[in-house]
């Protein structure tokens, strides 16, 4: 559906966006985190950050490297009819204080 570019940042940049807007482009490498942890971070450009968050999501994120760089590509998980809402399942989830608004 789409590749984008994506940047990686240590967990304590990580912190510091939080409660900022830019927040709302990071994400976190499903591998990486636990809750309880302090996962590093990935500044993700593209469509796929508009993407909501469903508990059964439509498609999914592809973490790649190649020797551009760090990428990630979004996957539908099955066809999806026209209008169909692409969503995703937010790693982090919790970590989100506006959850709600959004979700």
């Amino acid at each position: 559906m789409e590749s984008a570019p994506t940047s990686r940042f240590p967990a304590s940049e990580r912190e510091l966006l939080k409660g900022t807007q830019l927040f709302e482009w990071c994400f976190v490498h499903p591998g990486e985190f636990c809750p309880d942890g302090e996962p590093d971070g990935f500044l993700v450009l593209g469509a796929m950050t508009l993407c909501n968050h469903s508990n059964e999501p439509t498609a999914h994120v592809c973490w790649n490297v190649s020797d551009l760089g760090f990428w990630v590509e979004l996957k539908s998980i099955s066809q999806l009819t026209p209008g169909e809402e692409v969503t995703l399942k937010y790693t982090d989830i919790d970590e989100y204080g506006s959850a709600v608004s959004f979700v």
